[in-house]
């Protein structure tokens, strides 16, 4: 049965959310002189000690008190949007973006999708450090929800993690699970910037698409992406920084906590079927891609991964390529990355656990009658509740793609390049068949920043979130 949401205490954890952003909208302000833009620092500066402020005065004005599992989903569901809220007010203030496209980019970037409506060539760099920053932030995702939670309660962060999906009860205490995915965040953020460092990048070239790569989130410095640099020299390194934000990041820490030789961690990381999966995917994808388009032959691996893993960046533009090609795309896009990463789309692990359930199925009539048929997945017995859930994703993810692409056909877009812009949104990917543009319709814009966010708390928060309110309208009758 579900629980009334107790709005107050909800109110009490998004605070954190706040104090959060305000936290890196100061550090923001501290780098514009440095990028050598001084006159900047007040547009994020007093936005800071804004959210500082309220954030603070809500923690502190509400009792601490424990949340059940529909408040932890409450949480969830409307945290992207409050910080999309929170975070366009430096495009704004700064005369960089209208108050539509602010809240659009802003979405974007802390959804990861990276979807964008800016001129970068006409743009503040510290504008573009913010951008960059925003979907460093968003994708931590849970953890940074959690973050904010570890101000006020111990077991909001338990309860929080607990709705996630398998592989989030691996620790023993919640707190500490928050901590190393934190710290190998960081670490893997700090390696990706020395990575771009030897390819050849400046500093804050590195920096910004660190921050975007990490986080799959893929915003660019530049109007051409990652094409404005020498790809043949920079490709690894992107390829690499794209695949460490697509892992599941509790096998990092299972890395960290063993003392292995370099040969048992390749081991280890292959122990994982979801990153076995990632891995030959990207590759035969790739291999895939190279037949259609006449580009060199890194480029073809380069797309196949960032589509895989929902980066989004790209070395050429993607609306030349061909129809095909753009379905193929569709399906990568589609399943995404690995759970407990950064990445968006349904997750491998519930594509492999689909697959697994429909060979069962598949299996049953050659199987005694009142033969009991079980279903494992990494060692876990998944039951038929969990099926039920990973369909509902599925299909749910399935059904806002078919009714996004007849949205955007009504508007006059082809069939192709509208599945492949919805697909790309709902998978919080970023790459976009031409469509997505500052003169886009107004209500396609709306369209878009609804889907980017239900990809990134992948669907059935929100729904559980609205039946919430059926619920209280009951109680209140």
């Amino acid at each position: 049965m579900v629980k009334t949401i107790r709005y107050r205490l909800v109110w009490k954890y998004l605070a954190g959310v706040l104090i959060i952003l305000g936290i890196f909208l100061s550090a923001t302000a501290i780098t514009a002189p440095i990028l050598g833009e001084t006159a900047y620092i007040l547009h994020f500066l007093l936005p800071s000690i804004l959210l500082l402020s309220i954030g603070l005065w809500i923690y502190r004005a509400i009792p601490e008190k424990d949340v059940v599992e529909i408040e932890a989903i409450a949480i969830t569901t409307l945290s992207f949007p409050l910080a999309g809220l929170a975070g366009l007010i430096p495009y704004i203030s700064t005369g960089t973006m209208p108050p539509m496209d602010a809240l659009f980019e802003s979405i974007s970037g802390f959804t990861t999708t990276g979807f964008t409506l800016l001129d970068t060539s006409r743009s503040p760099r510290v504008i573009l450090l913010w951008r960059s920053l925003t979907q460093w932030i968003g994708g931590m995702g849970f953890i940074v929800m959690s973050i904010g939670m570890l101000l006020v309660s111990e077991r909001a962060v338990v309860q929080l993690f607990s709705i996630g999906g398998p592989d989030t009860k691996l620790l023993p205490r919640m707190v500490h699970h928050v901590r190393i995915i934190i710290s190998t965040y960081v670490l893997l953020t700090l390696l990706g910037i020395f990575l771009l460092l030897l390819s050849g990048l400046p500093l804050f070239d590195a920096v910004t698409h660190t921050l975007s790569g990490i986080s799959t989130g893929g915003f660019s410095t530049h109007r051409e992406g990652v094409g404005a640099f020498e790809v043949g020299r920079v490709s690894p390194a992107f390829i690499v920084i794209m695949l460490f934000g697509a892992i599941n990041f509790v096998i990092y820490y299972r890395l960290r906590k063993r003392s292995l030789s370099r040969l048992g961690m390749i081991k280890g990381f292959f122990k994982d079927p979801q990153v076995a999966y990632l891995l030959l995917a990207v590759a035969f994808l790739g291999l895939v891609l190279n037949l259609f388009i006449e580009r060199e032959w890194y480029e073809g691996l380069f797309l196949a991964v960032s589509a895989h893993t929902t980066t989004g960046y790209s070395t050429f533009p993607v609306p030349t390529l061909p129809p095909a090609v753009k379905m193929i795309l569709v399906v990568a896009m589609f399943i995404g990355g690995s759970f407990g990463s950064t990445a968006g789309g349904i997750k491998i692990f519930r594509l492999l656990i689909a697959l697994k359930g429909f060979v069962l199925e598949s299996s049953r009539p050659g199987y005694p009658k009142g033969t009991i048929l079980t279903l494992k997945f990494m060692e876990r017995l998944i039951t038929k509740e969990d099926l039920i859930h990973i369909s509902f994703i599925i299909m749910a993810y399935f059904a806002i793609i078919v009714a996004g692409a007849v949205i955007f056909v009504l508007h006059g877009y082809r069939p192709v390049d509208s599945i492949f812009e919805v697909t790309s949104g709902v998978g919080t990917v970023g790459l976009s068949s031409g469509i997505v543009s500052p003169g886009m319709p107004w209500d396609l814009k709306l369209f878009l920043i609804f889907i980017m966010w239900m990809g990134r708390i992948e669907v059935l928060p929100f729904f559980v979130w609205v039946l919430s309110f059926k619920q209280l309208l009951r109680r209140q009758r």
